[in-house]
């Protein structure tokens, strides 16, 4: 018994139309299904009323739609991101052997228990039997929704396991074990299991043999990381490991080196280079700093004698308000001020700031502040223009950071490039040498071994390449072509005497049609 679980989809209709109808023929329409059903042996459903695949699918379909009411009716929450896919789909596969000694019940039972097996047996499911192949065959159509609850079920891989687990019982059961490897390894469990028959003592041997084979990769990785050839780092590995390895192991350990190495070399290269531009940041303020802290010392006369003259003036003003005369000249000017910037009649504003102290002082503060402001920007230019150089300069080095990373950049997607280059070349030598033992599949009969002709693992890489060749070649034949769709330009060129050809034959024609 052998099991494959097909990828998780979102269209009841599409899987139904290709599990309940003949395969397309070579060149049909992609969007179209066959209408006949040749292939299909029987078809039986669980949980819906109707044994009839299309009324099942429309079934499915209405159910998840009402997932969010299942669970409102459930008193469950909807929460959380909703699911896409709720199509789930398995086949269930027997030897050829079995083929005369299965019937419809024993197949339909073994269905039953892979549901269950799954946690789906509360679930709406069609099985549809096929009769394509030598090897007799089921395939499961789940939909993931429960129509209890309208939660979506979860193909974790404890189920898959569970699943698998249950494979290997019912061949045991039915004393016909077709997968020798995998009886092998519940075999080595079950030993395991009469060794240590403590599972706290069980649990804590697999820890210690998983850190154990974490710790041995480990070494094999960075011995085969610090070579410099393929060679080197096949010795390596080998050398690293008390266990002779196979060329795919060892090529499995320089891969899985390899990338680790590369994703250490992206991370450096970003962080010097993040490293640099903090380094030009950090010296940018630090030189900032200084020229902002000299300019405050070279600017403190200015704002000195600034604050010197506001004194100065509050002192005159002082001594000008004991008089009539005093208090007219400072009305006065404090129209001015005001005039300025309000506009209006200045004879009503000297009028109005010689019986208003309030007003003439704030007259003279608003000018106050107007030449603080004034000598502020203007200090704050002579600022900007020592700055201006600092700031050029902090452009200037991040540029040439920023070059740098790219030259770094550029060299390490070549070097890492080259290397994916000589392990996919690696890669291929293994798939070519390992292509005839990958062709044997052995039988269930004992001594009996069945050859299947299989290309090179890598046989898709030499077809791409040839691919691209030929779409080359397919290229310059258009260009070409449409070099040479001008040719007979050149060719009248090369006979003046034919240019005109054409057009003495029209004026033929033109003449012979005025005479009818």
């Amino acid at each position: 018994m052998n099991f494959q679980i097909a990828a998780q989809g979102r269209s009841f209709k599409g899987a139904m139309a290709y599990y309940t109808h003949d395969k397309r023929a070579p060149g049909a329409e992609a969007d179209r299904h066959p209408v006949s059903a040749e292939r299909v042996a029987w078809t039986e459903t669980r949980n819906i009323a109707s044994d009839r695949p299309e009324v099942a699918t429309r079934v499915m379909i209405a159910t998840a739609e009402r997932a969010d009411q299942l669970k409102a009716e459930a008193g469950i929450k909807a929460t959380g991101r909703k699911a896409q896919k709720p199509v789930l789909a398995y086949s269930l596969a027997w030897h050829p052997n079995e083929a005369g000694k299965l019937d419809r019940a024993e197949m339909s039972r073994a269905a039953d228990d892979s549901l269950r097996v799954l946690g789906l047996e509360k679930h709406q499911a069609v099985i549809v039997a096929h009769r394509d192949t030598a090897h007799p065959h089921v395939h499961v159509i789940v939909n993931r929704v429960s129509p209890e609850d309208g939660r979506m079920a979860t193909i974790n891989p404890a189920r898959v396991r569970a699943l698998d687990r249950w494979a290997h019982d019912y061949e045991q059961q039915r004393g016909q074990v077709v997968s020798p490897e995998r009886a092998a390894k519940y075999a080595r469990v079950a030993e395991k299991q009469r060794q240590y028959p403590d599972p706290e003592v069980r649990r804590a041997h697999v820890a210690e043999k998983a850190a154990g084979r974490a710790q041995a990769t480990q070494e094999r990785q960075e011995a085969a990381s610090g070579v410099s050839s393929l060679s080197e780092a096949r010795q390596a590995a080998q050398g690293a490991s008390e266990r002779l390895l196979s060329q795919a192991a060892i090529l499995r350990e320089i891969s899985a080196a390899t990338k680790e190495r590369h994703r250490q070399e992206w991370v450096a290269l970003r962080g010097g280079y993040a490293a640099q531009k903090a380094e030009i940041a950090s010296a940018h303020k630090g030189r900032t700093r200084d020229v902002v802290a000299a300019h405050k010392r070279d600017t403190k006369p200015d704002w000195a004698a600034q604050f010197r003259s506001e004194r100065a003036g509050a002192r005159a003003r002082q001594r000008m308000e004991r008089g009539l005369v005093g208090r007219l000249s400072l009305s006065i000017t404090a129209a001015r001020e005001q005039h300025r910037v309000e506009g209006g009649s200045f004879a009503k504003l000297v009028a109005v700031n010689f019986l208003s102290r309030e007003r003439r002082e704030s007259a003279f503060a608003t000018a106050s502040q107007r030449d603080r402001a004034a000598l502020s920007a203007r200090l704050n230019r002579d600022l900007g223009g020592k700055l201006e150089p600092l700031k050029a300069g902090r452009v200037f080095e991040m540029s040439q950071a920023l070059e740098r990373f790219k030259e770094g950049r550029g060299a390490l997607v070549a070097r890492q490039a080259g290397e994916w280059g000589k392990i996919r070349e690696a890669w291929r030598q293994v798939g070519r040498e390992k292509a005839p033992e990958r062709g044997r599949e052995v039988s269930q009969e004992p001594g009996r071994e069945v050859k299947v002709q299989q290309g090179p693992r890598f046989e898709w890489l030499d077809r791409q390449a040839a691919e691209r060749g030929v779409a080359a070649r397919g290229s310059d034949e258009q260009e070409e072509r449409k070099a040479s769709k001008f040719n007979w330009l050149s060719r009248r060129k090369d006979n003046p005497a034919k240019i005109h050809e054409p057009d003495r034959h029209r004026k033929d024609r033109n003449q012979s049609d005025r005479d009818r």
